[in-house]
């Protein structure tokens, strides 16, 4: 594990400060990575990945898991409270703030404000915002949730359905059911 920067006691480069790795093998905190905290796994980086390029990554946090990395682009822009749980090689690309990815694996986000909670092969497309859950998906609006499939149970609908037309749900933006407005539908 390398750790560039002042941690217990070791002083590497003046350019990082309170960083943590607490575990695995070959994980890499770079420089400016300010606040950052690796606590195990394997061959995970937080910062860019050439050391003096860029901005860096602060406040961020990879629990585990194998190849992943927050921030290695050497673009210039620098990421903050970035967060990956585990899963292998996920990203969250420079630039982006308060994103997350919780699992799965070859995910990346690279809009600010965006989530995925796991699955595979998964990109928020640089829109901020999104939340996805499931595999293969590309985000292509934002301030969206972009699913494989929904199961939705006990959620009360119109009444009948007229033939092999089935019954119609529709909420309103305050939860109310209304016929007229189609923030929600389901079929």
């Amino acid at each position: 594990n390398q750790r560039y920067g002042r941690y217990s006691g070791k002083k590497v480069s003046d350019s990082c400060d309170n960083l943590f790795i607490g575990g695995g093998k070959s994980n890499v905190i770079n420089q400016f990575s300010h606040c950052s905290f690796i606590g195990g796994g394997q061959l995970n980086t937080i910062g860019e990945t050439s050391p003096g390029t860029g901005l860096g990554s602060i406040f961020g946090v990879i629990g585990g898991g194998c190849c992943n990395n927050i921030d290695g682009s050497n673009s210039g822009a620098a990421t903050t409270y970035g967060v990956i749980g585990g899963g292998q090689a996920n990203c969250i690309c420079a630039g982006t703030n308060h994103s997350s990815i919780f699992s799965g694996n070859g995910n990346m986000v690279s809009g600010s404000c965006s989530s995925i909670l796991g699955g595979s092969g998964n990109s928020d497309g640089g829109n901020s915002n999104v939340f996805i859950l499931g595999s293969s998906i590309t985000a292509v609006l934002p301030d969206t949730t972009h699913i494989n499939g929904l199961w939705a149970n006990g959620i009360p609908s119109l009444p009948g359905g007229i033939g092999t037309v089935p019954k119609q749900v529709y909420w309103d933006c305050v939860g109310n059911l209304n016929p007229s407005c189609c923030i929600l539908f389901i079929a």
